[in-house]
């Protein structure tokens, strides 16, 4: 706190202390004790001070009550001017021109609330002001006991507030009571639900499959080109589109005891130049001679020799045709289980 602060609040004290024949300290010790909850043991000189600068803004005398303190809820001290107070008020003001409280009673003879009417000299209408009896009361012995009477005074208060524009900085000893009761309705943050999994058919299947190749394919380079080209087990054909599965047979089946690597069939020699040969270099083969092709084409994919494998003689000619399909024919009779090896 720097010593131009110090030096006014001194002041206000001094001011409001020689006001009502005090020296500063003692009146400051009696303000303490009598105006300010518990006797003053937890009110700093912030708080003090600036609950003297609304006394002497209003002009209200804290040592008859017309102006003292609650505890807050929050910490610290809340101003309150009770219904003396707010009387010293509107008999002081100089426009005041009278006022005016009449009860309110409804049909059944029950007492229903007070309207308050007051008269300025200055202006041509009065301020007439309301308060119901259901919306005021308070679980409060003095509502139990007196309710009109209460009831009268928040009339008299309010009316007061929109007639001469007093009050800013303090309040009334119920709204006072009333905020110190209020409970925090801040609702409490809605945490969201775990997300459901969804069901997922067959063609989220197919595309999660999809979507592992690819990744696969970025982690290892893109699969080769070629005649047999192979992704996690299947071969695929360029020519024909026949997808083949290359899973090793296990151990102990008939496929996997009868299969033979490719480095170990034995090639079909090459027949000598020298050797004739039924027909002319570049003659169309025999009928005999497709069929002899496509039967080991057959006898090839039953033995687990890979597709490329064609013999070479059949490679420049409509044999090795036949081989290819004699071979497609069985891995398909396979595939369907039709296959009697």
């Amino acid at each position: 706190m720097n010593e131009i602060a110090v030096i006014q609040q001194r002041g206000i004290l001094t001011e409001v202390a020689h006001k009502y024949g005090f020296d500063p300290d003692e009146f400051q010790a009696v303000v303490l004790r009598t105006c300010m909850p518990d006797k003053g043991n937890d009110v700093t000189k912030e708080q003090f001070y600036a609950f003297l600068a609304i006394a002497r803004e209003y002009n209200l005398n804290p040592l008859t009550r017309e102006i003292f303190a609650f505890k807050a809820k929050g910490g610290g001290i809340q101003t309150v001017i009770p219904v003396d107070g707010w009387l010293t008020l509107i008999n002081r003001h100089p426009e005041f021109d009278g006022m005016i409280t009449e009860e309110i009673i409804d049909e059944s003879g029950q007492f229903e609330g007070v309207t308050c009417t007051i008269h300025r000299k200055d202006r041509k209408f009065p301020t007439v002001v309301t308060e119901y009896y259901q919306e005021c009361r308070r679980d409060a012995e003095p509502w139990k006991i007196w309710p009109r009477r209460m009831t009268r005074h928040k009339s008299i208060i309010q009316c007061a507030r929109v007639a001469f524009g007093i009050g800013a900085g303090a309040h009334e000893p119920d709204e006072a009571e009333r905020f110190n009761e209020m409970r925090d309705v801040t609702p409490e943050p809605v945490k969201p639900e775990p997300k459901k999994a969804k069901p997922r058919d067959m063609a989220t299947f197919a595309s999660d499959a999809e979507q592992r190749r690819a990744e696969k394919a970025g982690r290892d380079g893109p699969p080769p080109d070629g005649p047999d080209r192979e992704i996690e087990g299947e071969r695929i054909d360029p020519e024909t589109g026949e997808v083949t599965d290359t899973t090793p047979e296990p151990q102990g089946s008939p496929r996997a005891s009868a299969s033979v690597e490719p480095s170990e069939v034995p090639a079909e020699p090459e027949k000598p130049a020298s050797e004739p040969r039924s027909k002319a270099e570049g003659a169309e083969p025999t009928a005999e001679e497709l069929q002899q092709a496509f039967r080991e084409g057959v006898a090839a994919r039953k033995k687990h020799v890979p597709f490329k494998a064609t013999p070479g003689q059949y490679r420049k000619d409509a044999r090795g045709e036949e081989w290819k399909r004699g071979w497609q024919t069985e891995d398909r009779a396979w595939h369907s289980g039709s296959s009697g090896s």
